[in-house]
């Protein structure tokens, strides 16, 4: 932990305070300024939010608190990541501050808000009506705004150019193997964060799934294609198919209200889509997969649907495990080609394709996250000899396992 670092850190920004009469507050959203000891816990509860007199009254009205975090953690983050220079921007009080990025290899690691004083930007005023609403009081926020320190737009827009010049110098002397094996870690964690987020009953889209995980759409299309070997998008498509037909099949909901679950703008997008994903419209598929009823050899627990969802969970199991497709249709009790095809209708893919997936998966994180040869992890991800998983491998990423593991660890 680099005292001299930190100390420069928070020399800067008490420059920037006391030529501006403004007050700082940094959102470490990586968690990187914490990682190479520039902030810690003392001196992060006092930069973390705004805390005068106004900003406080507002946090302690109902919903202010959370009105504020919303704000910062979406809207800030958004319209910092459109460029690198500081930008005027409304807080949901009325004021308006000075946001900017620190910038590591492209990431954003932190926000800084330069703020809390009264500007003579025209905007720049309480909304009143909005906080009296959630029960402010005027004559106690008028005097609050009065009291913040007044100071000039534009001496607040070259203090603020400065400032983030002199925190991204700061942040130049930092330990950079530190720093990049730090986000290698979180890019790990933050793809499986995404792969447990999605539910049978949500997806989200990458624009949420950014906002939730508090990174920018391109950060996150990064890592997840990073550590997965395909893009979000696909992955997000893919998903979004599969709930399509489930809710298609469970014949409760209309067309049109599955096509507004699913996050279509209108019923025409999700049949061209639909089509294109399995060759029919919605209703076609419907009809198709109408309920067990309707076909006397099936039962409930026999039905298509069935059939694939156990499948799927036995390959999840034992992908590690060598496995055969006429032995698993045997196990369910069908034969291997009514397998595949309804394999195939439901989830895209082949159950070879899927077995390869999880196994190139797990071969990737082995890869990247052990010391184990080679030849291992061969074995222990269900490849029948080092030589074809080598060049399974490099059919799927690429490269060689060995050149992946060299830049995973370059990374």
């Amino acid at each position: 932990m680099d005292q001299n670092l930190r100390q420069q850190f928070m020399d800067a920004i008490r420059c920037a305070e006391s030529l501006t009469g403004a007050q700082v507050a940094v959102h470490d959203i990586s968690g990187a300024l914490h990682k190479i000891g520039i902030l810690y816990s003392g001196w992060d509860t006092e930069l973390c939010h705004h805390g005068c007199a106004f900003c406080e009254y507002i946090r302690d009205l109902a919903g202010g608190r959370i009105l504020c975090i919303q704000h910062d953690r979406e809207e800030c983050l958004k319209r910092a990541s459109f460029g690198q220079k500081p930008q005027w921007i409304r807080c949901p009080a009325g004021l308006e501050e000075i946001v900017f990025p620190l910038i590591f290899e492209g990431t954003v690691l932190a926000l800084v808000f330069l703020g809390q004083v009264r500007t003579n930007r025209r905007e720049n005023a309480p909304a009143i009506s909005q906080l009296k609403m959630m029960g402010a009081e005027g004559d106690q926020l008028n005097a609050r705004y009065l009291a913040l320190p007044q100071s000039d737009e534009t001496q607040m827009e070259r203090c603020a150019l400065l400032l983030q010049m002199a925190l991204q110098a700061v942040l130049q002397q930092a330990d950079m193997e530190t720093l990049r094996l730090f986000f290698h870690d979180r890019e790990y964690s933050l793809v499986h964060r995404v792969l447990r987020s999605q539910t049978p009953e949500r997806i989200f889209s990458v624009k949420e799934l950014a906002a939730m995980f508090y990174v920018t759409p391109e950060q996150l299309n990064r890592a997840f294609r990073r550590e997965t070997g395909i893009s979000l998008s696909e992955y997000i498509d893919n998903s979004r198919y599969h709930l399509a037909c489930r809710l298609l099949r469970e014949q409760r909901q209309s067309i049109a209200t599955v096509s507004v679950n699913l996050g279509f703008q209108d019923q025409g997008a999700f049949h061209r889509w639909f089509r294109r994903r399995s060759g029919q419209t919605p209703q076609s598929y419907r009809n198709s997969q109408a309920s067990p009823a309707a076909h006397p050899s099936l039962s409930p627990s026999q039905g298509k649907a069935r059939y694939v969802e156990k499948a799927r969970a036995h390959i999840q199991e034992n992908f590690r495990s060598p496995l055969r497709v006429d032995a698993l249709a045997a196990k369910l009790g069908i034969t291997p080609d009514h397998l595949n095809r309804l394999f195939r209708k439901e989830t895209g893919q082949t159950i070879t394709q899927m077995l390869w997936d999880l196994r190139l998966a797990s071969a990737r994180e082995e890869l990247a996250h052990t010391a184990a040869p080679i030849s291992h992890i061969a074995q222990q991800t269900g490849f029948s000899s080092e030589g074809a998983f080598s060049r399974r491998f490099k059919q799927s990423m690429g490269m060689t396992p060995e050149e992946f593991r060299k830049k995973a660890k370059e990374a």
